[in-house]
C-alpha cells in the first residue's frame, strides 16, 4: 500500500511539472519580451553610471533575447500558414443535391 502512496505520489509530481512546462511555454512571449526590457533597462542603468563594461554585457543579454523573440515569430507565423494551407487543401467539397 505504501508503494502505490508513493508511485501516486510521483506521477502527481509529474503532472505538476508538466503542467508548470505548459504554463511557461504558452507565456514564453512575454516571459522573452520581459527579460529583453528589464536587459535594456539594465544596459541603460549602467552606460548611465560608467559602468562600461557591464553596459555592453546587458546589451548582449538584450540582444540574444531579441533574436529569440524574432525566432518566436519567425515560428509562429510559418506555423500559422501551414495549417492555413492544410486547412484549404482537405477543405470538404459539397455538391448541390439535384432535386
Amino acid at each position: 500500500m505504501a508503494e502505490q502512496n508513493e508511485e501516486l505520489d510521483d506521477i502527481e509530481r509529474a503532472i505538476r511539472l508538466i503542467e508548470i512546462a505548459l504554463m511557461i511555454g504558452r507565456h514564453i512571449l512575454h516571459i522573452a519580451w520581459l527579460f529583453f526590457g528589464i536587459s535594456v533597462a539594465v544596459a541603460a542603468y549602467n552606460f548611465a553610471t560608467g559602468n562600461i563594461v557591464w553596459g555592453i554585457v546587458s546589451l548582449l543579454f538584450a540582444l540574444g533575447s531579441f533574436i529569440f523573440i524574432a525566432q518566436i515569430y519567425e515560428h509562429r507565423s510559418r506555423h500559422r500558414a501551414r495549417r492555413q494551407t492544410r486547412l484549404v487543401e482537405t477543405r470538404p467539397e459539397y455538391k448541390v443535391a439535384s432535386a
